[in-house]
């Protein structure tokens, strides 16, 4: 298994000024693997599907801002 190397930065900022909420994810064929995601072999939540990044399947953002930061 390859080792675990991120290769964007995800952040979503809500639109009602809380905290943002972020994600280390290595993007591999279009999906984006968190550390856990990654090493416990599981489903990623985040891919890369023409350009625009989704998240289990659902257009970002919620209600928010999405910043997407390659690394």
């Amino acid at each position: 298994m390859t080792a675990f190397k991120p290769t964007h930065r995800i952040t979503v900022t809500p639109l009602t000024g809380t905290p943002a909420d972020h994600w280390f994810v290595m993007l591999v064929d279009g999906v984006g693997y968190t550390f856990v995601e990654w090493s416990a072999c599981e489903h990623a939540d985040w891919e890369l599907v023409d350009g625009e990044w989704r998240f289990q399947g659902d257009a970002a953002p919620w209600n928010g801002i999405v910043t997407v930061i390659t690394l």
